[in-house]
């Protein structure tokens, strides 16, 4: 009986060794962001005393941190995101932004967006939304 209580109190005593050494996002300050890829999702974490940060800042912070490896393309109007850990944008699908449960276009990243901590970033490869011109009625 002695054994039993024993082997007991050290199982227990090791969960609670284990419950207090795994990853608890909601008790560290910094910026959380959630990657949809095709076949999965990731969670990403940039600790950080700063309370609130411009958008891009905090993009250039993950992609210099390789956590996760991202590129963009920028233009005089807008700033898309073109590639995160190698999944690119094509013409079938793309990188879309939301914060908040809002849509973020190129143009207004461009302008610039602040993001508090307890923000919800998400960002999602989804199928394309890209305008297709009608055709010309001499190519008809």
């Amino acid at each position: 009986m002695k054994y039993v209580i024993l082997i007991i109190s050290i199982f227990f005593f090791q969960c609670g060794i284990l419950f207090q050494n795994t990853k608890n996002f909601d008790d560290k300050l910094g910026f959380k962001m959630i990657v949809y890829y095709e076949d999965r999702e990731e969670i990403y974490f940039l600790p950080s005393e700063v309370d609130r940060m411009d958008l891009n800042d905090l993009f250039s912070e993950f992609s210099l941190r390789n956590d996760p490896s991202m590129r963009f393309i920028t233009t005089n109007q807008s700033i898309d995101i073109f590639d995160i850990m190698g999944t690119r944008n094509n013409f079938q699908k793309e990188w879309v932004i939301y914060l908040n449960g809002k849509y973020i276009s190129g143009s207004v990243l461009k302008k610039g967006v602040l993001v508090h901590q307890n923000s919800k970033l998400v960002l999602r490869y989804t199928k394309a939304s890209r305008m297709i011109l009608p055709k010309r009625k001499s190519e008809e």
